[in-house]
């Protein structure tokens, strides 16, 4: 799973996709366990939630060949 701050919408301006706010960070799920304060584990629902409030969205992968800002892995 990768964790990631900034925008999720935007526009294509001549063919190119322009977010209106910028992603700074990407982090690895197991990054993000030591670079965003998220809070314990619900063994019930382990990740779902536990980015709100973090200033961070979750996505099963976030794309566009970009890595985690930690260790480098593929997001």
């Amino acid at each position: 799973m990768t964790y990631f701050n900034g925008g999720t919408g935007g526009e294509y301006w001549m063919g190119n996709y322009i977010p209106f706010i910028p992603v700074t960070r990407i982090y690895c799920d197991d990054c993000a366990e030591t670079e965003i304060p998220l809070p314990r584990k619900d063994p019930a629902n382990p990740q779902i939630g536990r980015h709100w409030g973090t200033g961070f969205k979750w996505a099963p992968w976030y794309g566009g060949g970009n890595v985690c800002a930690k260790c480098g892995r593929p997001a």
